[in-house]
């Protein structure tokens, strides 16, 4: 069964430009350490920006979801449950 992805919200698009303008001035990096810290950065200057700043990604994100909701009427999101894997349990500790 195919589950659409959930639509952007206001920080989600602003990261991906901060990722994109990483991307495009070569520092980016590889690897979860890599994306925690793009994730850092985004977070700080997220926190940096005026509120009409972000106001600008806020409208994106309501026409992403307008955009969504058309279509993919009735989309519910439905939060997974995470499931704790014991290490030691399936051999890896």
């Amino acid at each position: 069964d195919y589950v659409p992805p959930r639509p952007r919200d206001a920080f989600l698009i602003f990261r991906g430009q901060v990722a994109l303008q990483a991307k495009n001035s070569g520092v980016l990096r590889k690897g979860k350490r890599a994306q925690d810290a793009m994730s850092k950065e985004a977070s700080e200057r997220w926190h940096a920006l005026s509120e009409a700043e972000q106001l600008r990604y806020q409208v994106l994100a309501d026409e992403e979801k307008a955009l969504h909701s058309k279509r993919f009427p009735g989309y519910v999101y439905l939060e997974k449950k995470r499931v704790r894997v014991d290490l030691m349990e399936c051999g890896k500790g």
